[in-house]
């Protein structure tokens, strides 16, 4: 079903490919005075100059995986990925803390990997520790997960059709977020902020994205 949605919002968004990441910036048409040149012909990086024009509200992370460096830059199968490339930036030096999927989504809302060596389920491992969403919700920043194929907000099992996996939702491997002040009960807390990804059109339409969303496909 083709949807068509129109944005009038200053958005930035970083899409995280298996070790490579690009950013793009909207409604700025271009952000050609904000890379610098790379001197030595290879990716443009960032650079300290200014945008004019509205504040950043909303920051999105999209993850995908799992293709490596060559199999998109450059690659005929992923035109759309090297149009952003191209029209904004990529950070050629970002790349996986540790193998496999989980260690890098825990250390990505986290800041450290917790010592997580596999995929292992939110009832085999889950952490007291803060998260990311600990600094939103002290400065009244709004934040939200948005999980593809979940059937169900906040799910920490995986769906009976195999689409949907706890591992690439690391929010629900936090007791922080999941737990109703440790009573082991899903709390309306992460029933509100991890939802499924048809929830990301009905904020969009009404206008009520958060001011960070991490968008698992």
């Amino acid at each position: 079903m083709k949807r068509s949605v129109a944005i009038a919002i200053p958005v930035v968004a970083l899409v995280a490919v298996a070790g490579l990441t690009y950013f793009g910036y909207t409604p700025i048409p271009s952000l050609l005075g904000f890379i610098a040149p790379n001197p030595s012909g290879g990716p443009s990086t960032s650079a300290t100059h200014s945008i004019a024009g509205s504040r950043i509200r909303h920051v999105m992370i999209i993850v995908m995986e799992n293709e490596g460096y060559d199999q998109v830059v450059g690659s005929s199968s992923a035109p759309y990925e090297n149009l952003l490339i191209t029209r904004y930036a990529l950070a050629a030096n970002y790349n996986a803390v540790s193998h496999p999927s989980l260690p890098n989504y825990i250390a990505l809302v986290a800041g450290d990997t917790l010592r997580v060596t596999n995929d292992c389920r939110p009832s085999q491992c889950s952490f007291p520790n803060a998260t990311i969403t600990r600094l939103f919700d002290s400065h009244g920043l709004s934040w939200r997960e948005y999980a593809e194929s979940m059937p169900v907000n906040c799910s920490q099992t995986t769906s009976q059709d195999g689409l949907y996996v706890p591992k690439h939702n690391p929010f629900v491997y936090f007791n922080s977020v999941t737990n109703n002040n440790g009573s082991g009960v899903t709390s309306q807390y992460c029933n509100s902020h991890v939802v499924p990804f048809t929830q990301f059109w009905n904020d969009l339409q009404s206008s009520n994205l958060p001011n960070f969303a991490l968008i698992t496909p």
